[in-house]
């Protein structure tokens, strides 16, 4: 720790922003952990207890099952539920409504991760080049001792705060790419929910019941007297 503390210190105040950049990727980071890995409902098996309850025209039981889910899926889930005794396209366009309203959480933290991943790396070098510049800059006294002094100062500054900046870097890009995959593969389960709500829906139109109404038809039927 002690030696940590003292490359951090060698490499001047050019190691500040990157600790900024730092401090904001772990912020970022730990958001979207905490978002993305929070404890979440089996989707395949709320789609067949959904499933059982239209087979059945119960509406009812269908939205208590959503109902009983309070994260994202269930919230999808309940959305198209809820218009299921209109006309099939209604209910299609509640639930992805429903699901466009919950995908912008799974993209949390990663603008930030992308950005400190592309700040850190170039602090890391404007650090580098401000302390080259500071150790050439100060060779003109004619002491040997004392230019080479200074040089290996400016040089040590230069790598302290490029390998800082790299580091930072490389761990907000893990961190986005992880986030990501986790991201997309929870998208990708919340739009299987809202096809096959979608898919229930339409199998079941016919029989469903909700508070003792029926479906809307899909169009007037007449009987034409012979």
């Amino acid at each position: 720790m002690a030696s940590l503390a003292t490359h951090f210190f060698d490499g001047g105040e050019g190691m500040y922003p990157i600790l900024v950049c730092s401090i904001v990727m772990l912020a970022a980071g730990l958001l979207a952990i905490s978002r993305l890995w929070a404890p979440r409902p089996d989707a395949e098996r709320m789609l067949a207890e959904i499933e059982r309850a239209l087979a059945r025209g119960d509406v009812d039981g269908a939205i208590l099952v959503a109902l009983a889910s309070d994260r994202a899926a269930g919230r999808i889930a309940l959305a198209g539920l809820r218009e299921s005794l209109h006309r099939a396209g209604r209910a299609e366009a509640a639930l992805a409504s429903a699901l466009s309203a919950e995908l912008p959480a799974l993209r949390v933290g990663q603008s930030a991760l992308r950005a400190t991943t592309q700040l850190a790396t170039l602090l890391g070098l404007l650090g580098t080049v401000t302390g080259l510049r500071v150790g050439f800059s100060c060779m003109a006294p004619s002491d040997e001792y004392s230019r080479a002094s200074a040089l290996a100062h400016g040089i040590s500054d230069a790598l302290n705060c490029n390998a800082f900046g790299l580091f930072v870097s490389t761990l907000s890009l893990a961190l986005a790419w992880i986030t990501h995959a986790r991201g997309e593969m929870l998208r990708a389960e919340l739009e299987l929910v809202a096809r096959g709500v979608a898919n229930r829906i339409r199998a079941h139109h016919v029989d469903l019941r909700w508070l003792g109404q029926r479906p809307e038809l899909e169009r007037p039927t007449y009987r034409v007297a012979a």
